[in-house]
């Protein structure tokens, strides 16, 4: 426990030291390797699982998350940060969080700097083979006694009860611009049934239209990206507007969006793109470029424009969930 309490003094920290961070993530992921005895070389984890409402990663996909350093620290530190500001508040903060993976890695570190009565902890995964492997490392270092549940079910459906109402509900279960997996249906599924005061974890994640460098080196002085406009963001305010539709739907498109480009306004740019900013909680974001989630989805070459071009874009959740980009003719 007091490696991991080490590792998790790193992790918070306001500062970004790469190579400390770099250690201390070998470190983590040494002991939930060893505690886990999940060997990613040796197994059939790799198969994700398809669902109405989008994919879950495989195990070893999954485990795979936790080399992606500034997601690890970024998410862990928000997440620290709404731990604080509910204990400010009362004196046990129930956590629900979703999609899990094989190591809960964005809780596991916090749970030694509280005691069991600060924290209470409900883990959804849907996996039955990766929450095996969790079972196992939460109950190799004691943390039983944070545990309320573990729950083996698909968070985009799953109807909760009374006992089940949660302050701070976690789910990082996407990849960039929210294409393939369930982010946004996990994230309409939970909040449509929580309180109103419950702290939502990526509190906003947004995708916005943008015109972007050709990443060569003759650009690099320039700024890589211009954002023309925000065309989703997952908030709760979305999730308010739209849970009671959505949850009668297997399948739904949210309201159309267009943007323009003007030829005159492309500057050095060569690229339509969409980026995907991450606010994790209050002032901690994941920004361009510094996580796997946030890599720009490049869509059209527009350096060549000589009329304004008109692009429609919705975000459509169904068995590929994706946000859907029309260029006009």
């Amino acid at each position: 426990m007091e490696n991991l309490k080490k590792i998790a003094e790193v992790l918070i920290k306001e500062e970004v030291d790469f190579a400390e961070l770099k250690r201390t993530i070998e470190n983590f992921k040494s002991l939930v390797y060893e505690l886990s005895e999940l060997d990613i070389s040796d197994m059939d984890g790799n198969n994700d699982l398809f669902f109405d409402k989008g994919k879950a990663l495989g195990t070893k996909w999954a485990a795979l998350c936790l080399d992606d350093l500034l997601r690890t620290k970024k998410f862990i530190q928000g997440i620290y940060k709404a731990i604080q500001e509910k204990l400010n508040e009362k004196e046990t903060v129930k956590i629900l969080y979703a999609g899990t993976g094989p190591f809960a890695t964005l809780i596991l570190p916090l749970l030694p700097l509280f005691s069991s009565k600060q924290l209470n902890v409900i883990l959804i995964e849907v996996n039955k083979e990766t929450s095996l492997y969790l079972k196992k490392i939460i109950s190799s270092l004691g943390f039983d006694n944070y545990v309320q549940e573990f729950i083996q079910a698909d968070a985009s459906t799953y109807k909760f009860n009374k006992n089940q109402q949660s302050d701070i509900v976690i789910s990082e279960t996407m990849q960039r611009a929210l294409e393939k997996e369930q982010q946004v249906a996990v994230m309409m599924n939970i909040l449509s049934q929580m309180k109103k005061d419950t702290i939502m974890i990526p509190q906003s994640i947004k995708l916005h239209a943008a015109l972007i460098t050709s990443f060569d080196n003759s650009q690099k002085e320039k700024q890589p990206y211009q954002i023309i406009d925000t065309v989703f963001d997952l908030n709760k305010k979305l999730i308010t507007t739209y849970s009671k539709d959505f949850s009668n739907n297997n399948e739904y498109k949210f309201p159309l969006q267009t943007v323009t480009i003007d030829p005159n306004e492309i500057y050095h740019y060569k690229n339509f793109a969409i980026l995907t900013e991450i606010q994790i909680f209050d002032n901690i974001i994941l920004n361009y470029n510094e996580s796997g989630l946030t890599i720009p989805f490049i869509h059209n070459d527009i350096s060549e424009l000589t009329k304004n071009q008109r692009i429609k874009t919705y975000y459509h959740v169904n068995n590929h969930p994706s946000l859907e980009v029309v260029f006009e003719n």
